[in-house]
């Protein structure tokens, strides 16, 4: 059926189409989870890790205030720079999710445990000599190792967050090209389709169109050929089928008219009198032997 092929010339387009939009949405899909997943995490341990170098800093200072002597260490701000640490440091145990960030992270926890121990252990010292040597020996120790391991998660998340950013321009990239092939292939597609259905579809019309003409000018004798099974098909079959009546009824009715003009003039002969028959313009037509003998003596 002539459906059936429009629908089958068509298919390749309609499939090429849905097969990009479907891959296309699988990537942005995958897009989204990795924005999600991936720098959510990494801006949370980036910020974590930085909150966190700066509440040890406080912490730092507020113990070499202790030991400084003149000025003493305000203990509220103390509680404030550990609670500010210690919260983070939770959020930094919860988003490590890159390799390698979450050994960190402990290492993070287990040095400030010593570094809080160090603390304690200044406060409970009276000598300031003594405290200046606690600090210099447990304090500071534990502080830099901390600063370092913060400082290798930032980095960590640093490099994690421009890898994705990378990956996205990657996908944004792909989805381009994908969308760039598609668009070819579907062009090349519907090129190809519409040659075949002009070929399949305006030539047989083409064909019909030439074998009217020639029927209204006479010509019976030029059968449309069929070439398919479908509506086209069944037209030029219909359409031969009327010729093929056409060209009988014209045959059948030129032998009446043979006949008929035969039996006017066996007719006319009969007749002893001369009969002439005439056209519209007064030309004779037609006469019988009594007609010719008359305009023969006439002629004499």
């Amino acid at each position: 059926m002539l459906r059936t092929r429009l629908f089958l010339y068509l298919l390749p387009f309609v499939v090429i189409l849905l097969a990009v939009g479907a891959y296309a949405i699988v990537l942005f899909a995958r897009l989204a989870s990795i924005v999600d997943a991936s720098v959510t995490n990494n801006y949370q341990s980036f910020t974590a890790a930085s909150a966190m170098s700066l509440a040890l800093a406080g912490m730092d200072r507020e113990v070499s205030w202790v030991i400084s002597g003149p000025r003493v260490s305000n203990k509220n701000a103390l509680m404030e720079y550990r609670k500010h640490f210690e919260t983070n440091l939770d959020l930094l145990l919860k988003a490590s999710t890159l390799p390698g960030e979450r050994a960190l992270s402990l290492n993070v926890a287990t040095n400030y445990q010593a570094f809080l121990k160090a603390v304690d252990t200044i406060n409970s010292l009276d000598s300031p000599e003594n405290q200046r040597q606690a600090y210099e020996r447990e304090v500071v120790p534990s502080g830099q190792t901390i600063n370092l391991l913060l400082q290798k998660i930032h980095d960590l998340n640093h490099k994690a967050m421009l890898a994705t950013s990378q990956n996205i321009r990657n996908i944004t990239q792909e989805v381009t090209r994908l969308m760039i092939f598609g668009t070819v292939l579907a062009l090349l597609f519907s090129t190809f389709a519409g040659y075949q259905l002009s070929r399949s579809i305006l030539e047989p019309i083409q064909l019909l169109t030439r074998a009217t003409r020639e029927l209204g000018e006479g010509r019976l004798d030029q059968p449309v050929p069929v070439t398919t099974r479908d509506e086209l098909g069944e037209l030029a079959l219909a359409f031969n089928k009327m010729a093929a009546q056409l060209q009988e009824y014209r045959q059948s009715t030129t032998e009446k008219i043979v006949r008929l003009h035969r039996t006017m003039e066996a007719t006319l002969a009969s007749f002893p009198d001369p009969i002439f028959v005439l056209d519209k313009e007064g030309h004779i037509e037609l006469k019988n032997p009594a007609a010719d003998g008359l305009t023969s003596e006439i002629g004499r």
